[in-house]
């Protein structure tokens, strides 16, 4: 059953802190939306699910989002995380289609201050990939082209670090995810077909797994991953 469309061709997240749904969107790259807009947007939305009259949001003569800043560039992810005592609220980390990182402070930005905490060109290609750590929330880790993931300590932003060796197994990262039981286990997703598990505290490839289709060998053809996800339980 439907309960919401909101009228926006983006990515999302959603607020990890709130006790109501609160929901973040960035005008996603490599599309348009239905005014043919060239603008890109970074958009808090708080849907009120109680009011059955309140269906259509974002349209023309429809409620709008709640809070709203405008961006140079457009987003491939998002990604809300980060909370704390220090940051209730969280952080919201953007992977940009020109290879940016950003990141801002919700709170702020619903305040109408300056929300901006970091904007930086690390990578060389557009950011695909985005995860914040669930256990040590101080972590945070980003995916691009040419197989470059950085691990980035937002205690400290002025230096990101690879989890090991660039590997031969990935180039364009398209996903990642941290393992939910085990901190220093991260996983990465290529446009190559394959998956690499790293161990941060080795810093090294644990395994990379591959999905091949086709009909048989002689056939068969490796085919890009789009995304990845641990099994929420079963966590080794």
């Amino acid at each position: 059953m439907k309960l919401k469309e909101i009228h926006r061709t983006s990515t999302f997240a959603w607020s990890p802190a709130s006790a109501v749904p609160v929901l973040a969107t960035g005008t996603v790259a490599g599309a348009l939306d239905e005014s043919f807009s060239n603008d890109s947007r970074l958009e808090i939305w708080s849907p009120d699910f109680f009011d059955r009259d309140e269906y259509d949001l974002g349209g023309e003569g429809h409620p709008q989002s709640s809070h709203m800043i405008t961006t140079a560039s457009r987003f491939n992810r998002l990604a809300w995380g980060a909370v704390d005592a220090t940051r209730p609220h969280g952080i919201i980390a953007a992977g940009m289609e020109n290879g940016e990182l950003g990141l801002w402070d919700p709170a702020k930005i619903v305040e109408s201050a300056e929300a901006s905490i970091l904007k930086n060109k690390p990578h060389d290609g557009p950011v695909r990939g985005l995860d914040f750590n669930p256990i040590a929330k101080n972590l945070l880790a980003s995916g691009a082209t040419n197989g470059q993931i950085f691990v980035w300590d937002l205690k400290d932003l002025t230096s990101p670090y690879s989890p090991g060796g660039r590997s031969s197994r990935l180039d364009e990262i398209t996903a990642l995810s941290w393992n939910t039981g085990v901190q220093q286990i991260l996983a990465t997703s290529s446009s190559t077909g394959f998956t690499v598990v790293w161990d941060l505290r080795g810093k090294r490839e644990v395994v990379a797994l591959s999905y091949s289709a086709g009909g048989g060998p002689m056939q068969s053809s490796r085919r890009g991953q789009s995304a990845v996800a641990w099994h929420p339980s079963n966590i080794h």
